[in-house]
This record gives structure tokens, sequence and C-alpha cells, in this order.
């Protein structure tokens, strides 16, 4: 008889399904003793990790430990410390213990050990650009503008590079951390610090204390040489930790945080349950910001002077950050696939704040952003918010998790109304504070408040890809208006969404409102009223989470444009007016919309406004508002569109610009003289060069990477040296424009610097973005004159890429 060969089934078929972790066992509290080695960037450790089998009984306990010197293991059995076997792959750390444990036992496992994060290959995402866990910045203190410190990175899965855990979002625990460093140094870390104990050798260790559950993650640790400036809210401390000499900035960049934990503890009916809220300012970050339980660490673009807090705060990053210890760090999402519980709420607080701090234009402002940020992406985006098929968790930080689900939370609260959504939070918080949930657990509350059944509205928008495209049409006449619309779907032409919207009717001396619903490829809507109508504003709200495409006569944009309430109806019609920019009509509402109380309207007007070097009229206002508008950023758009006309005149505006209080005026005032006056512009950017300030910078590095000679190579690759990450990609951009038509030898010195630069930084984000800038830019400018040499020069670049 032949031999039998019984083999596995190799079918491919089946797709990859990202299930929530399962557990053999659950962690209830970390014990950390650290203590830094800055020289060689490594972290002594001991951990116990107090643990209880999930159901089952186990003998085995498999821990995540990346890159890890393991020194010794031992589980606590009646008080007796006993040694027990264990195998390390330098990421799994298998022990077996030394007997079977059931879901009655609660075992001590001690682990002492050496972290190495520089032996950590970098990974990420585009939000999270690495994951090593624990960074070591400036450890040999060479750079002298960049404090040493210390800080770790937990998200998704990296706090295991710095202590052996369950590194999974659905697993929480409470812990401790004491972290013994020199007496000049200042440590952060989630909870209250609860003790300090000094020590006869110039170092001390601070004991952290966390009694309140949360996600494996969301553990952090930050040491460095910090200010500590004290806020309170309801008693609880509200801390900013900053560099000593940045530490005047602290209330105004962060002074709002108690206003905010208040206005979000009102809205939400849900206090905010830690024991403090701290914010750190950190360098190299790898991401804006993190989340981490009651200890935010921020990257130091949020550090800024009093000139650049004029032009912008940063607001939206702080509110995102603390909207997350409610959505993500009290209630976290059961697994990556379910981030949207975390991302898009963080995401639609930003609007939430800016609505009730600023009002509904600034927060319309972010709303159309992450909605038009999402459309631009959305042809490559095509997957539902909710998905179990990604190839890293990594991949769910994206447009969708953040931009796209905020707006649909957005466009839910506007169909059920205010009272219903929040009451729906403030049940989802309840329920399930301090434990993970899914996306059927928040429609459930929604559904058990409003008594609506709201699988359609989650099946539509969080477990379908792409989104609807309405295209609407409008036959007025003195008695009424039939609308007519089709319905398109992004991706899939078969399938047909159920979309409410709100259609103001708009008459000389009111507005009517009336509700439609689309839920057919096309659909037809006639409304007779007494008095002629001046024009319908379909998605009156402005909640729609997808296309409108409206035809509508460019009187009636106009009309909307001055009679629309919402920033959204005035940038909507301008968006249309665009395509009648010499239209006498338009040129009148552009003119008129100077005067808009909206800064970003003013803004769009002055770009949308012709005027010529005889428009006495338009190029007065345009003076008044580059010299008197409150805003910056319309100051400076009025600089930038009188510098097109390149009167000679405009230089002693543009020089008196120069001395503005905002940065970003006095960068628009540097580019403006050079348009007019090259040789003065040069020598007010030659005075600048040495500056701080980014804005300015790249005002700096523009003019003279447009008209500076060889001289200033060496500036720009000083710049580039001492630029901080994005910064560096930034710089050589314009190091690109500069380089490409200097001298053969001065090109040939660049081409091998960028070369160098891409290998040096190949294991950052802005090591490759860097170099393309660079090359992209240079043959830009070269395309400009196409001589033979130039067409050498395009040749060498196109050959380095």
């Amino acid at each position: 008889m032949p031999e039998v060969k019984i083999t596995g089934n190799k079918n491919t078929g089946l797709e990859v399904l990202r299930a929530t972790k399962e557990f053999s066992f659950d962690l209830i509290h970390t014990s950390l003793e650290l203590t830094p080695v800055w020289e060689t960037e490594q972290m002594n450790s001991t951990a116990k990790l107090i643990l209880k089998p999930y159901f089952y009984s186990t003998d085995k306990l498999i821990l995540d430990a990346k890159k890890m010197d393991i020194h010794s293991l031992s589980v606590k059995n009646k008080n007796v410390e006993i040694k027990i076997k264990y195998e390390y792959d330098s990421s799994k750390l298998e022990i077996w213990l030394d007997k079977m444990y059931s879901a009655e036992d609660t075992l001590e496992v001690s682990i002492k050990y050496t972290a190495n994060p520089k032996l950590i290959a970098s990974g990420g995402s585009r939000a999270i650009r690495q994951d090593k866990g624990l960074y070591f910045i400036n450890a040999d203190e060479k750079n002298k503008e960049v404090p040493r410190h210390l800080w770790t990175q937990g998200e998704t899965q990296a706090n295991s590079c710095w202590f052996p855990t369950i590194d999974q979002p659905n697993e929480k625990h409470t812990q401790d951390i004491r972290i013994t460093i020199e007496n000049d140094f200042t440590s952060l870390s989630n909870g209250l610090k609860t003790q300090t104990i000094q020590h006869n050798n110039g170092t001390k260790t601070e004991v952290w204390t966390q009694s309140l559950p949360h996600s494996v993650y969301l553990t952090v640790l930050v040491v460095g040489k910090f200010e500590v400036i004290k806020d309170t809210w309801k008693n609880k401390e509200v801390s900013y930790y900053m560099e000593p000499k940045f530490a005047a900035m602290a209330k105004p960049i962060f002074g709002r945080t108690p206003e905010m934990i208040e206005f979000f503890s009102n809205l939400l009916g849900v206090y905010y349950p830690w024991d403090k809220y701290s914010q750190v300012i950190i360098h190299d970050f790898v991401a804006g910001a993190m989340e981490n339980t009651s200890a935010v660490t921020f990257h130091n673009f949020v550090q800024k002077d009093s000139r650049e807090l004029l032009d912008q705060n940063d607001d939206e990053t702080i509110a995102h950050e603390l909207f997350h210890h409610w959505f993500g760090d009290m209630v976290t999402c059961e697994s990556w696939s379910h981030l949207p519980l975390n991302e898009s709420f963080a995401n639609y607080s930003e609007y939430l704040w800016f609505e009730h701090k600023y009002g509904r234009a600034a927060a319309d402002v972010i709303g159309y952003k992450d909605l038009d940020d999402y459309l631009k992406q959305s042809s490559s985006k095509v997957q539902p918010l909710i998905r179990f098929d990604y190839k890293s968790q990594e991949d769910m930080f994206d447009v969708l998790s953040y931009n796209k689900g905020g707006r649909i939370l957005h466009q839910l609260r506007k169909q059920i109304g205010d009272k219903a959504f929040f009451l729906g939070l403030q049940l989802y918080l309840n329920k399930y504070a301090f434990k993970t949930a899914e996306v059927s657990n928040l429609r459930q509350c929604f559904e058990e408040i409003t008594g609506k059944d709201l699988n359609r509205y989650f099946n539509q928008w969080f477990f379908t890809g792409g989104h609807p495209i309405v295209t609407v049409q409008h036959e007025r006449n003195e008695r009424g208006i039939l609308i007519t619309t089709k319905q398109n779907h992004s991706i899939d032409d078969g399938y047909i969404y159920d979309i409410p919207l709100q259609v103001d009717f708009y008459f000389d001396t009111n507005i009517v409102r009336k509700t439609i619903v689309l839920n057919h490829i096309n659909d037809t809507f006639l409304f007779v009223f007494d008095n002629p109508i001046l024009f319908a504003n379909i998605d009156a709200d402005k909640s729609f989470v997808g296309e409108i495409m409206e035809i509508k006569t460019k009187e009636e944009f106009i009309t909307q444009f001055r009679k629309g309430p919402l920033y959204l109806d005035k940038l909507d019609a301008l968006k249309f007016l665009k395509t009648y920019k010499a239209d006498v009509d338009v040129q009148k509402a552009v003119t008129w919309g100077l005067n808009s109380d909206l800064p970003l309207i003013a803004v769009e007007c002055v770009k949308l406004l012709k005027v010529t070097s005889g428009d006495s009229g338009k190029l007065d206002k345009l003076y008044w508002l580059a010299q008197y508008h409150k805003k910056g950023i319309v100051r400076a758009a009025a600089i930038e569109k009188l510098s097109e006309i390149k009167q000679i005149e405009t230089s002693s505006l543009f020089i008196k610009a120069l001395k503005d209080s905002s940065y970003l005026v006095e960068a628009e005032a540097l580019n403006a003289l050079r348009k007019v006056n090259v040789e003065q512009g040069k020598v007010e950017a030659i005075k600048r060069m040495d500056g701080d300030n980014f804005t300015v910078k790249q005002a700096v590095l523009n003019v003279l990477s447009l008209h500076g000679d060889s001289v200033y190579y060496d500036y720009f690759i000083a710049q580039i040296k001492k630029g901080r990450d994005f910064k560096k990609a930034y710089i050589m951009g314009y190091f690109g424009t500069y380089f490409s038509t200097q001298p053969r030898t001065v090109f040939n010195n660049a081409i091998e610097y960028i070369q160098a630069y891409r290998t040096e930084y190949k294991g950052h984000w802005y090591g490759k973005s860097g170099f393309q800038g660079a090359v992209n830019n240079a043959i830009k400018a070269l395309k400009h004159n196409m001589d033979e040499e130039s067409k050498k020069r395009i040749a060498i670049l196109n050959s380095i890429l």
C-alpha cells in the first residue's frame, strides 16, 4: 500500500480578519523600577507584573518584550521567589510557570532586564512616524540648542520596547513607576507623583502612581530639565512642563486648558475622570501629540512666542488630546479596527471647542478642512471606517479614522439633535467607563436614547467605504421651485444612501426651512410658496459628508454669497464665482466681501479681486486692509495682492509691514518687497538670516534661493543641519531652488550633499521628503530656462531620483 501523505490546506483565499486580541491572562498591575543610562541610551529596569488567568487554567504566559536583555525572571509563590524557565526571541517572552494557575489565582512575575531602543528598527505610520517606544534626545549633549531629555511613545504597540507587557489596546492595567534620575532632572508620568526619595549620590527616585485602569499603550515616561507651571481645575492639578527658557509662555500656550476641561465635562455630562492633567513639550517627537493618560506629550511646534500666537494658537491639538481622555483613555477601542471610537471623537472635539470658544464660523473652517482633506484622498481611501482586513494597525491612523469620522459624528449630531447626541455620548461613557468598546456599543447607546434604529446610519457611514455624490438642479418660477437630485456613490454605482437634508428657501424678507430625504438614484421635490424664491440653499446646516454639486445661476450664487449666514455658504458661492472672476457683478460682490467679519472670507475675496494700477478705490481698500485689519492673515493677503501689481510705490508699505506684530505679515512683506525691488528685498532678507521664527525664515530662504549667489551655500547647509524634523524637509526644498542655477562647482557639491542627506536620514520621513523636495524644486527652477546647461542639470537630477 503506498504511503499516504497528509498536508495542510494551503488555500489562501480566506481574507485576513483582524479580530480583537484574545487573552489567556489579564494584566492587573505593572510596577517598574527604572534607571536611564544616557551614555548607551538604554534603560535598566525591573518589572513586576500582577496577572490573573483570564478564564481557562494555564501554566504558560506570553509577554510582548522587544529587543531586551533579560537578566532574570521569577514568579512569587507564597512570598517565595521561584526562578522559572522561559524562551525569548527578541519579541515574545514565553514563560513556563511553576504550576497550573486558574482564574481564581493571582500571580506576580518579576523580570530584571535592560531595554535597548536603539536596536529596534523604525516602523510607524503617517500619524506616528516611528515605533521604538523609548527615545533619548541629545543624550550626548553635543547639540547645544536641544536639551538632553527622554520620552516614550506607546501607541500603537511600542511600550513593549521598554517594559514587558501584554501590548494590546484592550489590555488595561494600573501602574506605579519608580524612576531614578539626577537631581536637576524632572520626570512626568501617568497619575500622581506620590513620593520623591533623595539619595546621597546626586540622584533621586520619583514615584508615579496610576490608580485607575488604562490601556498599556497610554503608559508614558518623560525625563528632562523642566519648569513646572501649575494651574487647577476643581482642585485637580493642571500643569505645564516647559523648558525653563520658555516658562513664561506656558499660560499663553496652554492656559485655556482648565476652561476646556470645564467645557467638555459639562458638554458630556461626565466630569474629567483622571487624577491630574499635565502637558509637556518635547523635541523630535514622532507624532504631533499623544494622549497619554493625564500626561500629554506635544511636538515642539506647539512652542510659540507671543508674536506667533497672534497668528495661530494650537487649541485644535490641545483640545484633541484632552478629549481623548474620555474617548480613547476612559473608553478605549477594543481593537485597532475600531480606532474611530478614539480618533473620530478627538478629531470632532476640535470643532466642538472652536464652536464654543470662537464661534460657528471658526468651527466651520475646521470642519471644511477636515472634509476637504478626506475628499482629496478619497480615490485611494476607499475602505470603510471600521476595517478588519488592514495589513498593519498603523494603517488605521488615516484620513478616514480622523477627518471623515469626525464629520460623520457631526452629521449624526445634526440629524438626531444636540440633546440626543450628547445624552447618547454620556450613556456610552458611563456604560463603558474604564473598559473597552466597539462601534456597535456606541450605536446601541444612541438607540437607547433616541428610540431610533440607527443600523442604517452606521452601516452607511462606518461600515461602507466611499461617499455619496449628489447633483442638484433647481427650476424656479414665481410661485415655487422644483428640485431634482441624482445620487451616485464614489466607488459603487449600485449603492444608494438614505440622506436627509435641510433646505433653506430664501425670500426677500424671510427664510423657510424644509427637510428632504434622498433615497433613490433620482429624487424630485416640488415646493409651492406665495412669494418668489431668491434661491434655495441645499444642506443648509452644511453637515453633509460627501459632495454636492448644485447647478445654480451666477445671480443665485451672488445672492447666496451676500445672504447666506454661514462661512460655508459664502465659501461655496465664491468657489463657483471664481469661474466668473472678471464679471462686473461678481467683482461688486467680491469688493463687498472685503468688509466681511469672517477673516477667511475676506482673504478669499482679496484673492478674487481683479485690480489694476488704475483702480484707486480698490487699491485704497487693499492699502487699508494691509495696514489696519485686525487679523494678520487678511493683512498678509492684501500685501500679497498688492505685490502682484508690482508698483514701486508699494515698497514703502512693504517696508513698514516688515515691522508688523505678525510674523505672517512680516514674511509676506519680505516676499512682496522682493517682487517690486529685488535688491532691497535681498537686503532685508539678509538682515533676518539669523532669526528664529520659521515663517520669516522661509521668506528669507525664498528670497535667497531666487536671488542669492554662491556665497550663501554654507548658509543653506547650516540651516538644514540646524533644522529639526519637518523643518529640514522644508529647507531642503528652498535649497533645491537655490543650487539649481548656481555655478557648476556649487551645483555638483549640492548634488553630493543631497544624496548624503538622503542616506543619513533614510530612517526618517523627512529624509525621503527633503531629498525629493530639493530635486523637484531644482528641476522646476531649471525648466524656466531650458538652455543646454539646464537640460544637462535636469538629466543629472533625474538620474539620482
